[in-house]
């Protein structure tokens, strides 16, 4: 059995012998099942994270409708599309990787998804390394990440002269991702 909750409060007690004692305020009461389940368990397994806003299927659905309608007025394909959308404006990362490795890398990394590939940028300070910059597909983004995505496909639908949603829709689909 498991639980997922938000808590608003931790307090945590450090133990003399090196443990510590966590208590949560969560924001919903376990069924009495799970609390029993849970109670006589020798062993957890526990992960606690800080809280992220999550985006909405609405807006990712709509970032794929854009990237369509780009593809279609540009003659390419909504693939081409988002990758260099994320090239342009996502989330990405420099990493060293040993030149021996790096093409084993290259394959790993992009196997994660549409949005996840990296590309070789020069060679590393560090002998026998390259430099990578690594992008990370959408799917992890945040509200922020997923906003500027969709803001500059908008952007670009609005220089091709693409329809886009009103100005009012807009909005109302970026509160929606920021309420979630």
């Amino acid at each position: 059995m498991k639980l997922n909750a938000t808590a608003d409060k931790l307090n945590v007690l450090k133990l003399s012998d090196n443990t510590c004692r966590i208590e949560l305020h969560l924001n919903k009461l376990p069924s009495d099942e799970l609390i029993n389940n849970l109670i006589g368990c020798s062993l957890l397994d526990i992960e606690i994270k800080k809280h992220s806003k999550k985006r909405s299927l609405d807006a990712n659905s709509y970032m794929w409708v854009l990237c369509e309608k780009i593809a279609i007025s540009i003659g390419t394909t909504q693939q081409e599309i988002y990758q260099a959308q994320v090239r342009e404006v996502g989330r990405r990362e420099m990493l060293a990787i040993k030149s021996d490795a790096v093409d084993r890398w290259l394959i790993d990394w992009s196997d994660r998804g549409l949005g996840w590939f990296a590309e070789v940028v020069r060679d590393s300070d560090l002998e026998g390394y390259v430099v990578t910059r690594n992008f990370y597909g959408s799917s992890t983004y945040n509200v922020e990440e997923m906003k500027r995505l969709i803001d500059n496909l908008i952007v670009e639908c609005q220089e091709l002269g693409i329809d886009t949603m009103t100005p009012d829709e807009i909005s109302r689909l970026l509160k929606n991702l920021e309420r979630r």
